[in-house]
């Protein structure tokens, strides 16, 4: 079987590449739109922490550096195409997806994977690993979890106007997680507005749980390798 000569797999290759990140430049473009469409109706939202931006902004300069060299050395068209998406991905769409404020809005959430409304928010429960991450399942499970990293700052009022939306019938929650919340007849939860789960280690320490009057409702030990782990869902 003869193999393909260098270059035409070479050309595949970045082929390949320049789709994929002209997927990415029309996915962060249509969220970047969504955002700039939420924007106005933002309750409260805190600055993005963009994870390695100097790192990727650096190899979008890399990649538009070889752009231009491919283009001197008259390199076939799709070499230096593939290398262009690349560098306007890095260069432009990444520092314009870090400017997108994670947080509350009027109707739904933006979290790590996007906006989800409430509508299609079925379960939720706050993590305190020590970072305070809340957590969102969609309704029908046709994706997965949604994170959304919240300020120790903001905890107080995201729960806040967490528990007015869920009060309006605004946000319909099927159950917690692991199954901490129920419901009166007037709609009102009882006796849990939002599932907190505090992690705690076997060595004596205890992260400490920041709402209060808070109470433990259950508990679980895990044995992780050497040590245990304890989850406890606490109510306020």
């Amino acid at each position: 079987m003869q193999s393909l000569p260098s270059e035409t797999l070479l050309t595949f290759v970045l082929l390949a590449f320049g789709s994929y990140f002209s997927v990415l430049l029309a996915d962060g473009l249509a969220r970047y739109r969504r955002f700039q469409r939420v924007r106005p109706t933002a309750l409260v939202t805190w600055p993005a922490r963009p994870g390695h931006l100097p790192l990727l902004v650096a190899l979008g300069l890399l990649a538009a550096g070889v752009t231009v060299l491919n283009g001197g050395l008259h390199r076939p068209l799709s070499h230096v195409l593939s290398q262009a998406v690349m560098a306007l991905y890095f260069l432009l769409m990444v520092p314009l997806l870090a400017r997108i404020q994670p947080g509350l809005y009027r109707d739904g959430v933006w979290a790590e994977g996007g906006f989800l409304p409430y509508a299609s928010i079925g379960r939720l429960a706050f993590f305190e690993t020590p970072e305070i991450v809340l957590v969102l399942l969609p309704k029908g499970g046709w994706r997965g979890a949604f994170r959304l990293l919240v300020p120790p700052h903001e905890y107080a009022r995201v729960r806040k106007l967490l528990e007015e939306q869920i009060r309006a019938r605004v946000l319909r929650i099927e159950d917690g997680i692991l199954g901490t919340f129920s419901f009166d007849e007037n709609g009102d939860m009882v006796p849990a507005t939002i599932s907190v789960f505090r992690i705690t280690r076997s060595l004596g320490r205890t992260i400490p749980i920041r709402v209060a009057s808070a109470n433990t409702h259950a508990g679980v030990s895990i044995p992780v390798r050497a040590r245990s782990i304890m989850v406890a869902a606490t109510t306020a």
